[in-house]
């Protein structure tokens, strides 16, 4: 069977949380109809952290959903403004709250920041991750923002829960590409937490400050995300033309393959068992075969920019081991981390075809993993989860670079004519040598480009 796509799967997510949130909301003005709005909000709170911990497992690994490590985290200073944002309402000091209110605040927000962020930025970041960067996490913060129109059942006003609906939309795009761009939440949680106590407890006043914040950090999502909204052509991937080699910028393309390597985990967690045995479109090669090799791959890099020690036997060794897409999400997250290391630019590589630097090694990663990745959406029909732009950008690159030195076996192939009208990511294969069976009706895939 075909999964949904992206878009559905996530409208699906924000359905069941408004019916959690809106029946919980009349089920405690029913049967508690004394209490205050505010307490009944956090009992439902309380049950919708309950669920999303339950439900984590469903959407990934916690690596996956961005629960992770400081030492996997990346783009930290970007942080910092946030984080001003969040304590900003304090400047004048706090007001006097009776204890037993602070208490509900403090766990009211804590859990709030702990299960909005592992829903928006977690769940529905990943659901949405083939529609690209950009589009994942405007759609993600629409749809946070329309989970706040559910608070209609808690409070009394309509415009103020819509005001709320529209500074939780600014507040998600900022959060949204904050999560791209450092590959967590955990930080994002405790800000979410602090922003919400701040903007209770501090002396200035709670609905200027929120105004100010959602304006401020609107524009830095907005930012964030304009460096990603344009597929990169070779300029803008960082190749200098002028200089012998064309290296291009590591930070950039580090950038690149943390995309490129998200959306091939998409694309693997969704294999379902009997899949694995069908034929790729690598000659010889089944789905588990080419998906074994590419864990290798990431494996072997890791540990030559880490001076770790793994089996050298690429295609020989059993890399997926009973678990496939556990395996592959561990790998590139230590891939990703070990591209980012100080001293990964002065590493020399063993590849297959002889000794290159790093910035060209990272070159021919990249594509490693989106081809590979491309190869498996086609081998398994989850053709609509593809990054197209991702495609896009290195199919300009590699027309511009050229490519005739590596058609040779075991690499590249001689290019195949695409289909009229094909997306971009079957170009990309055609022009890399490898030959498509025509698939009708393109506008059932739900491609994007």
């Amino acid at each position: 069977m075909t999964p949904r796509p992206p878009l559905a799967r996530a409208f699906a997510l924000w359905v069941v949380v408004m019916v959690v949130t809106v029946g919980g909301g009349l089920l405690t003005r029913a049967y508690l109809p004394g209490v205050d709005g505010m307490v009944r909000a956090l009992l439902v709170v309380e049950v919708l952290f309950g669920l999303t911990l339950a439900a984590a497992p469903w959407f990934g690994s916690w690596s996956e959903l961005g629960v992770n490590r400081p030492r996997e985290w990346s783009s930290r200073s970007l942080l910092i403004l946030p984080l001003v944002l969040a304590v900003s309402p304090l400047a004048l000091g706090v007001r006097s709250v009776p204890a037993d209110v602070l208490l509900v605040l403090v766990v009211g927000y804590s859990l709030t920041g702990f299960t909005e962020e592992l829903v928006w930025r977690g769940f529905a970041q990943r659901l949405l991750a083939p529609l690209g960067s950009t589009r994942a996490v405007l759609v993600g913060a629409a749809f946070f923002g329309a989970a706040h129109l559910a608070n209609v059942v808690f409070r009394d006003s309509v415009a103020l829960v819509v005001a709320q609906a529209w500074g939780a939309f600014c507040f998600g795009v900022a959060y949204g590409a904050l999560r791209h761009r450092t590959r967590t939440i955990v930080p994002l949680m405790v800000l979410h937490a602090v922003t919400d106590l701040a903007a209770a407890v501090g002396a200035l006043p709670k609905i200027p400050m929120l105004v100010a914040e959602d304006v401020v950090l609107l524009a830095l999502g907005l930012v964030l995300l304009a460096r990603d909204q344009h597929p990169p052509t070779m300029s803008r991937l960082g190749w200098d033309a002028t200089t012998e080699g064309m290296e291009p910028a590591m930070g950039t393309m580090n950038d690149q393959l943390d995309r490129a390597l998200q959306n091939t985990g998409t694309i693997v967690s969704g294999i379902t068992a009997e899949q694995w045995s069908l034929p790729s479109l690598c000659a010889g090669w089944d789905v588990r075969t080419e998906a074994n090799h590419l864990v290798g791959g990431l494996r072997i890099l890791t540990a030559q920019l880490t001076g770790e020690t793994v089996a050298d036997d690429h295609d020989g060794h059993d890399w997926l081991g009973a678990d496939a897409s556990r395996s592959y999400a561990d790998a590139a997250v230590a891939d990703a981390v070990a591209w980012r290391r100080d001293n990964a630019a002065g590493v020399v590589f063993d590849l297959a075809f002889g000794q290159v630097s790093a910035e060209m090694a990272l070159v021919v990663h990249l594509t490693e993993v989106i081809v590979h990745g491309l190869d498996l959406a086609v081998a398994t029909g989850q053709e609509h989860l593809v990054d197209g732009d991702g495609a896009a950008a290195l199919l300009a690159m590699m027309r511009e670079m050229g490519t005739e030195a590596f058609r040779v076996p075991g690499i590249f192939g001689p290019e195949v004519a695409a289909v009229d009208g094909a997306p971009v990511h079957r170009q990309l294969l055609a022009f890399l040598g490898r030959a498509l069976a025509p698939v009708p009706a393109w506008g059932q895939l739900d491609l994007r480009r």
